[in-house]
């Protein structure tokens, strides 16, 4: 069968879990570096979900936009431990300004595969939204990545989002 995603013949009979979820991973990278425009959390969450499903510990991470929300650029800026991760705003700020980007969407993983924000989360996200309107710049969302499961802090209008 050719998948037309990747122009590559596979089957799915001789191919294990890993190599299966590999190649997803690709098409959605592939998907992720093609977005001319990031109007939605939902798009990048399908992507972060996948990426950072398996990850042991926590990964804290910003996708640093232009003011037409074209992607500029994915960086993951803090890892932690297995229920926490130390987030320093002056490094959001100086990726911020490094990049260009007047927007930027926050994201961390959460190993335990649930995806509700801890009040750590909704306390950083609290001082980030602060600290990046000093500058005109604008957090349009926080993810926060579970098991095949994402929260929107934008969706559910938290921490000022």
């Amino acid at each position: 069968m050719l998948n037309s995603e990747s122009e590559v013949s596979y089957d799915a009979g001789t191919e294990s879990e890993d190599e299966i979820i590999e190649r997803a991973m690709q098409i959605l990278q592939r998907r992720f570096d093609s977005l001319e425009q990031l109007n939605s959390s939902a798009k990048s969450a399908e992507y972060l979900v996948m990426r950072y499903r398996e990850h042991k510990h926590e990964v804290f991470g910003v996708i640093y936009l232009d003011q037409q929300h074209q992607v500029l650029a994915l960086e993951e800026l803090f890892t932690g431990t297995i229920d926490g991760c130390a987030v320093y705003p002056r490094r959001v700020v100086e990726g911020l300004i490094k990049h260009g980007a007047a927007k930027v969407l926050i994201f961390h993983n959460h190993p335990s595969g649930y995806p509700k924000p801890s009040k750590a989360d909704i306390s950083i996200t609290e001082k980030l939204v602060a600290a990046l309107g000093t500058i005109s710049a604008q957090v349009l969302d926080h993810l926060v990545l579970g098991a095949g499961r994402s929260y929107s802090f934008a969706e559910h209008g938290d921490a000022g989002l």
